[in-house]
């Protein structure tokens, strides 16, 4: 008699999954958490810049008060676009219901529609967190961005929020730059650069964003973090962009969007995400453009605390078109708070 085997039956068993779902994207977004987000309010985002004009000096006794001393400060608007990002899918009512029914399967796609909006919503922040480094303003295709790290806000010289550095200095960026031949990284330039940013403003930044390959091969540069002051009741403020390392008091934090060869010392206080929050308009309203999914509506937040909204888009046959959709801008207050290091040798 022949032996009975798995074989014979398997494909009268059912298919059991783990509980997990694995995920193979990575979509870390370390800099968008490291940003505080604010709201922001009206056409742009816009902030008053005062810079150098008034004027003092020695005079004589008693001597009269000249018309060339009568001088103020100068106050500019400073301005910037705001930035639309979304992150879309289709999903059927079919799908929906057969994967409520599936157990067995991973539980994350029991609920399959809300899998698809941590989905939209971890891809919507990694764009944004490859702007906050890359983005001009505008995109290839010409519509609004970020205005980056790297892409304008804190460049030395050009135009930022419509304010010429060329003729207001104050408003640049500090720069060490070695004439687009790599160099290594030493104490030296680290030195040189916060001592920069201090020249400039007046004030030391608070964190070194790089990239993870600047980390890799001057490791021996930063000191490690031997005591963490944390009682484990929340998440490490940089999560997983920290490297357990430090450079003069400052974390040193490693992010995959940070461009290779490069790296940021940066003072949170004058770097800000701006966001236009969403005004509801009335259930009855011809106008009202979207509804929100659940009874109250649903505002999907992320690592980064920017609110997105999901916007469900139409109904057609038995499929939902859905969107999450933010609307921002990265503003610098005080770029000479900031400084970039380049022309760093990965090799």
């Amino acid at each position: 008699m022949a032996v009975d085997i798995l074989s014979n039956i398997s494909s009268a068993l059912s298919q059991l999954f783990e509980a997990q779902l694995a995920r193979q994207w990575n979509r870390m977004a370390v800099t968008a958490q490291l940003i505080e987000a604010e709201r922001g309010r009206g056409k742009n985002v816009a902030w008053d810049v005062e810079f150098s004009g008034a004027s003092a000096g020695s005079v004589a006794e008693g001597s009269d008060v000249a018309t060339s001393e009568f001088a103020t400060d100068v106050v500019l608007p400073a301005t910037l676009s705001w930035a639309t990002y979304r992150s879309s899918f289709q999903i059927s009512e079919l799908e929906v219901d057969a994967a409520a029914g599936s157990q067995g399967s991973a539980d994350a796609l029991l609920d399959i529609f809300g899998e698809r909006v941590l989905g939209a919503n971890s891809k919507l922040i990694s764009t944004i967190n490859a702007d906050i480094f890359a983005g001009t303003g505008t995109d290839g295709s010409g519509n609004s961005n970020l205005v980056g790290l790297w892409g304008g806000a804190l460049d030395p010289t050009g135009t930022y929020a419509g304010i010429v550095r060329g003729t207001y200095t104050e408003f640049a960026g500090n720069q060490l730059a070695n004439s687009s031949v790599a160099r290594a990284l030493t104490q030296d330039l680290l030195y040189q650069l916060e001592a920069n940013i201090f020249t400039a403003c007046g004030e030391s930044p608070g964190v070194i964003v790089t990239s993870p390959g600047v980390v890799r091969k001057y490791a021996g540069l930063f000191e490690s973090i031997r005591t963490v002051m944390t009682d484990g009741s929340a998440p490490s403020e940089f999560a997983g962009g920290t490297s357990n390392m430090s450079w003069r008091g400052m974390p040193v934090i490693r992010d995959r969007n940070a461009p290779t060869g490069k790296l940021l010392m940066l003072n949170k206080n004058y770097l800000k995400m701006k966001y236009l929050p969403h005004v509801m308009l009335d259930e009855g309203s011809p106008k009202k453009m979207e509804t929100l999914v659940g009874s109250s509506g649903m505002s999907v937040k992320n690592e980064s605390r920017i609110p997105a909204r999901l916007v469900i888009l139409s109904k057609t046959g038995d499929s939902y078109k859905a969107s999450l959709k933010t609307v921002l801008q990265l503003a610098c207050a005080r770029p000479a708070s900031c400084g970039q290091l380049i022309d760093l040798s990965e090799v």
